[in-house]
């Protein structure tokens, strides 16, 4: 059984097949399958739990390490906090002739504590005593909050609600916080091949890393920019007053993490 929604190519078909009747009882028996087939499958299957900004980078870290596992992936997009697994927040999956399972949980927005709780949440239930990992991926300070910024509905908040400008501002600097910190799994998105070699992923069935050349996802809507120069998408906000509030102040941390402006 597949997520068959994503063979429609036009995104409003999509929307409308999603909120269907039938696509809802088509989930509903497809989230009894893959549930049956964890816990079946507890001693073969592994989970890394993502946690990320929106526009991140999440959708393209889920990507490499789907194409990358040798394992079949279940990919639970966009999770809510402290709650059982949600099939209607999204799914994707990549089904390979093995046993081995291959268990991703995304979650997006979340402070670190509070990802943790949930992870660990997790480790209560029925996915109890597997192997887990957990990764934050992080994005520079200034094409973070420029694509943010060129996102409508995330761009319509930030001008209009000071608490969220605020709030992003503090999340921002919440998910850097631990960097450097060896219990601490934060994946840059401009060195993601390069700090995911740092880790021992062999233990969630990933040999060798692929980078994804593929970021365009369902989910993720993709980029917010037309153009593919990723490092400086930021220069079309630099005299934004907005911008220039949710980056104030936080040039020497993103230094730190990022490299030198």
């Amino acid at each position: 059984m597949q997520d068959i929604s994503s063979k429609f190519r036009f995104f409003k078909l999509r929307k409308k097949i999603w909120r269907s009747k039938p696509y809802r009882l088509y989930l509903k028996i497809y989230d009894i399958f893959l549930k049956g087939v964890l816990k079946l499958n507890k001693k073969q299957t592994t989970i890394i739990f993502i946690n990320g900004m929106r526009r991140s980078g999440n959708h393209y870290l889920m990507k490499t390490l789907m194409d990358s596992s040798s394992a079949s992936v279940i990919f639970y997009n966009n999770q809510n906090y402290y709650s059982s697994l949600d099939i209607r927040k999204g799914l994707q999956t990549k089904f390979r002739f093995t046993y081995k399972i291959l268990l991703l949980i995304g979650y997006e927005d979340l402070s670190i504590n509070d990802f943790y709780k949930t992870c660990d949440y997790f480790k209560q239930g029925y996915l109890k005593e597997l192997k887990t990992l957990k990764l934050i991926v992080v994005r520079d300070l200034r094409n973070i909050m420029a694509s943010r910024l060129n996102h409508a509905h995330l761009a319509k908040l930030l001008r209009k609600d000071r608490k969220v400008l605020e709030h992003t501002r503090l999340l921002w600097r919440n998910h850097h916080e631990d960097y450097g910190d060896s219990k601490s799994n934060i994946i840059r998105y401009s060195n993601l091949v390069k700090d995911l070699n740092q880790l021992d992923l062999s233990l969630f069935f990933i040999p060798n890393l692929k980078e994804s050349k593929k970021v365009l996802n369902r989910y993720g809507g993709g980029s917010s920019f037309n153009n593919k120069h990723f490092n400086s998408r930021y220069l079309e906000f630099e005299n934004d007053k907005t911008f220039l509030e949710l980056i104030d102040g936080l040039k020497k941390h993103d230094e730190f993490v990022h490299g030198k402006w």
